[in-house]
């Protein structure tokens, strides 16, 4: 149920609709759904550790890895960064989106978010990335610099 209201793009709020309900009934009238709050809370924290842990499985086998790294602001004004590991012919991996309002987006905190990703989704050591690519404003410049000394095996490019 949680990941036909993910997927289909359906607000929570429908779980307590009671034509959603009556609809329910009509096809399985023992059947007692959640309630939004249980859906939004308990279901799709969930859903979202199964999806991490599948996320987790899909990256152990992958040798040739690229970071990706981006910040942008979004409509609500937040300073939001996300990474990406993706693989020639594999599908990309969300490692982490982070939100950054009210911390200064300085080379420094966004070398810590990387880290935390990467130690996340169990690829801490960094072994198997070998290269990061950022657009080019000052910080991403100096957040290569230093990701790069971190880990000197690594191929920088924006």
């Amino acid at each position: 149920l949680t990941r036909f209201f993910v997927h289909a793009n359906l607000p929570f709020l429908a779980a307590d609709n009671l034509f959603f309900h009556s609809f329910l009934n009509a096809i399985r009238p023992s059947y007692v759904p959640p309630s939004r709050y249980v859906l939004s809370h308990n279901l799709l924290d969930t859903e979202a550790v199964r999806v991490q842990q599948e996320e987790i499985d899909r990256l152990k086998g992958r040798k040739n890895l690229t970071l990706l790294l981006d910040g942008w602001e979004d409509l609500l004004k937040r300073s939001l960064y996300g990474s990406v590991a993706v693989e020639v012919n594999k599908h990309p991996i969300v490692l982490s989106l982070e939100d950054m309002t009210g911390n200064r987006g300085n080379a420094d905190n966004l070398v810590s978010i990387t880290q935390k990703a990467m130690s996340k989704m169990e690829i801490g050591d960094g072994k198997n990335v070998i290269a990061i690519t950022t657009d080019n404003p000052t910080v991403m410049q100096a957040y290569r610099r230093k990701l790069q000394a971190l880990f000197p095996w690594i191929l920088v490019s924006s």
